[in-house]
């Protein structure tokens, strides 16, 4: 007879690592456990090998909701004295993640830490209590656990001076700020315990120049941020010393072409790998210099949605020689039009592309001849188009392997 416990304390002891799981799901399965199928169906949904945009992904993905409707609730710990706001998310078959108010969850963390072995990551609700119970959170056994913590939009700046004066979050990996903590953020953040933090999450927050020097002194390999406080001065800050960064997301900034251009240009951005630039004000002459850059030599994802970039910008970016390992390219909202489609379907470069999202152009039925030759895409985003139904079919008869999105999912920055 299998010995579970010793199967599940390895998975606890490689947490990252899907092997013990997978060997766990074998024990499960032969015991007649249906959480077997869960394990695997989201392990394969986490791992490499699955294609973000396949039928096959979206098989695994309505089996993993089938199978969370059927059996969650049989699979969520019983919990006295604990209300019905407590909710949990599963990540490659365990609870990793929680969400709800403190006042419910302090009592019983003891508890739950032990039934839960695997949980890592929390996002505190609102409650009338909230001060009190943040004092008593940040020095609490659940909070040295952490490595994600999701901050919602009713924390202040005195909640984050009083985290980061507790020793109880050096474990946490990613951060998430929802709230507009003002500018003197950064610099708390950069003084906070978190010697592991890789992954920030500022939604709201107002970073200038300084304060983006401040959060790289981390040692972050993601950076999420926005706002029209960062310009050509917060980029520059960012190719200088963003050395570390693998992924960077910029949303509603004033960066214009002088930004992009210092980040094309930056020396210490060689290692990005994800570059997204929404709604950053950047036109034909910030495109160009992206697509001409020899420092983002390991750039595979580039979204530039929501940018009046045009159909000479679509051209001047694909027409340079720099981004050699681009595979991944978002246009959505970039005022190309048919001769902006046509553009990207003459270049060579973008027959090396596996995903394009050219969603929100006003393409008619004229881009189908051109669109038909990129045989290479994995997936391509027509969302909010003008494109018949019969233009339509005619595209994914002459892309059989390409999955076609019209009307879903979502556009992404």
């Amino acid at each position: 007879m299998a010995d579970f416990a010793a199967l599940t304390r390895a998975c606890v002891a490689a947490p990252d690592d899907d092997v013990p799981r997978l060997v766990l799901a074998d024990a499960l399965e032969q015991a007649g456990d249906p959480i077997a199928e869960l394990i695997r169906v989201q392990c394969q949904l986490q791992g490499p090998d699955v294609d973000l945009a396949t039928a096959e992904r979206k098989r695994l993905e309505l089996r993993e909701q089938e199978l969370l409707s059927r059996y969650q609730r049989y699979w969520v710990p019983a919990l006295p004295h604990v209300g019905t706001e407590l909710q949990f998310g599963f990540r490659r078959g365990f609870i990793e993640w929680i969400s709800g108010p403190l006042g419910e969850l302090l009592p019983v963390q003891v508890e739950l830490l032990e039934r839960l072995p695997l949980l890592r990551a929390f996002a505190p609700a609102a409650e009338p209590a909230w001060k009190q119970r943040w004092m008593e959170f940040r020095i609490s056994p659940l909070a040295a656990r952490l490595e994600e913590l999701d901050l919602g939009r009713w924390t202040d700046l005195e909640d984050l001076r009083t985290m980061a004066a507790a020793p109880n979050f050096e474990w946490l990996k990613h951060l998430h700020v929802r709230s507009d903590f003002g500018p003197t953020a950064a610099e708390v953040l950069s003084e906070g315990p978190w010697r592991n933090l890789q992954r920030l999450v500022l939604e709201a927050s107002r970073l200038d120049e300084v304060g983006l020097r401040f959060v790289l002194r981390l040692r972050l390999t993601l950076l999420s941020a926005g706002g029209r406080t960062i310009d050509r001065f917060g980029a520059a800050a960012l190719a200088e010393e963003g050395r570390r960064l693998e992924h960077l997301e910029l949303t509603d900034t004033e960066l214009g072409d002088e930004g992009a251009k210092a980040i094309a240009g930056g020396v210490a951005l060689g290692r990005l790998k994800t570059l997204a630039l929404a709604r950053c004000r950047i036109g034909v002459a910030g495109v160009e210099a992206l697509g001409a850059s020899q420092q983002l030599a390991s750039l595979v994802t580039l979204s530039l949605s929501d940018n009046p970039i045009g159909a000479d910008g679509a051209w001047r970016l694909l027409e340079g020689d720099g981004l050699p390992r681009l595979r991944q390219l978002n246009l959505a909202s970039t005022r190309l039009g048919n001769r902006g489609a046509e553009a990207v379907m003459l270049m060579t470069r973008a027959r090396t592309l596996e995903r394009l999202n050219l969603s929100d152009n006003g393409l008619t039925d004229e881009s189908v001849a051109g669109l038909s030759r990129l045989g290479g895409l994995k997936a391509l985003a027509l969302n909010g188009n003008k494109l018949t139904r019969a233009g339509l079919t005619a595209l994914q008869e002459a892309l059989p392997q390409t999955v076609i999105y019209q009307g879903g999912p979502p556009k992404r920055r």
